[in-house]
């Protein structure tokens, strides 16, 4: 364990990115290591978009909303720059912005996230910037009758795969609601529906697309060579349809002075979130190689690392290694359905499954510290919360 800086001041951490993993590390850092550090958070937005509730805005009237920066910043008592990652030197522990500022770190958090390419020209690829008003004009073409058939297709792995799951399932019941026929397909490189979440999950989702009316096509590599047709291989099946719409392939974004040496870039950590081949320098969410990318999986790793951190900070505390933890509600069927994935030892996974919630309170963003403050910032205004249950 090392002790703050040797000249008496604050132990500098700097926490670069602007979503679940960058925002729940701020605030588990204030929280366990109080006021032993000085937290800079270098974010690319000033407004917090908890992305994967998008999805359902064109479907119901329920609307979403954002957060200020600022404000969750100031709960952490964070410094906070609009600014983005440019490069990292570790030999003099300093992160450079896009803006030209260097900041001194003697620990440093990178939550860049990933990002998103599409792989099919001829798809429409899902652009959670604008996911609203891509998907707004495939419910009205819905809804018109203008669509008798659809593929949601998964490109590739690692990603969240949830998206399409739930697109899958909230168009086949708008269509059945509304006396229409309309063939959904859900295609993905998964070996089971949501795979991840365990085989007992795993069956249940597919029980549920199952009666919905969706065909699920898992282990299938999807190549679409002209609009409305899909090849899949190994399978050597084909299929035309009136819609094709894609999730995206991930990638890791550029990060000059970070060592990575997995596969499209992403970058490789130890079990406390510690960046291979550089020292006192962390990564979390997105950004990190994992087989996984979940906004609760992302908090749980900020979790880790905040705590290791602050054990470097020399607050009074034992850093834990990551348990991967998923708290995946899933919604778009007639009522939603609440999942609770642990892993247990090298290769088994608890898991629980309900209809009613199985975590308090019943958010879609489950965290120990960053769902309580959206939840405390939605009551101090008129805002729907943005982590919580349909209306």
């Amino acid at each position: 364990m090392v002790a703050p800086d040797s000249n008496g001041g604050a132990f500098e951490v700097v926490i670069a990115g602007g979503g679940v993993a960058a925002l729940e590390a701020t605030l588990a850092l204030r929280a366990l290591a109080g006021d032993r550090v000085a937290i800079t958070l270098v974010a690319p937005n000033a407004e917090f978009h908890y992305r994967p509730l998008v999805v359902r805005e064109p479907f119901t009237s329920a609307p979403t909303s954002g957060y200020k920066l600022s404000e969750i910043a100031d709960r952490a008592g964070a410094h906070l720059l609009v600014d983005r990652f440019k490069w990292l030197d570790p030999s003099g522990r300093n992160l450079h912005t896009n803006h030209g500022l260097t900041l001194h770190y003697d620990a440093a958090l990178l939550a860049l996230g990933a990002r998103a390419h599409p792989r099919f020209r001829d798809a429409l690829t899902l652009d959670e910037s604008r996911l609203g008003e891509q998907l707004a004009e495939f419910v009205e073409a819905l809804d018109r009758g203008l669509v008798s058939s659809v593929a949601l297709v998964v490109p590739s792995l690692p990603i969240w795969s949830l998206p399409a799951y739930e697109l899958a399932l909230m168009t086949a019941n708008r269509a059945a609601d509304q006396g229409r026929e309309v063939t959904v397909l859900l295609i993905t490189p998964e070996d089971a529906p949501l795979a991840a979440l365990g085989v007992n999950a795993s069956a249940e989702v597919g029980r549920l697309l199952s009666e919905a009316g969706v065909t699920t096509i898992t282990s299938a590599n999807s190549q679409i060579r002209e609009p409305g047709k899909i090849d899949l291989y190994p399978l050597r099946k084909s299929f035309s349809v009136d819609r094709i719409i894609a999730l995206p392939e991930l990638y890791a974004p550029a990060v000059p002075g970070v060592p990575t040496s997995a596969e499209r870039g992403f970058v490789t950590v130890d079990q406390y979130g510690a960046v291979h081949g550089i020292k006192r320098v962390y990564a979390a969410g997105d950004l990190i190689d994992s087989p996984v990318k979940h906004a609760g999986l992302s908090a749980d790793q900020a979790d880790v690392v905040a705590g290791a951190i602050a054990a470097l900070a020399g607050a009074p505390l034992e850093p834990r290694p990551l348990r991967p933890a998923l708290h995946v509600l899933l919604l778009g069927a007639a009522e939603p359905l609440f999942i609770r994935s642990q892993t247990v030892g090298e290769h088994d996974t608890d898991v629980e499954i309900g209809k009613d919630p199985l975590w308090e309170p019943a958010a879609r963003l489950h965290t120990d510290y960053l769902g309580p403050c959206l939840a405390e910032l939605d009551v101090r205004s008129t805002r729907t919360p943005r982590g919580g249950l349909p209306q």
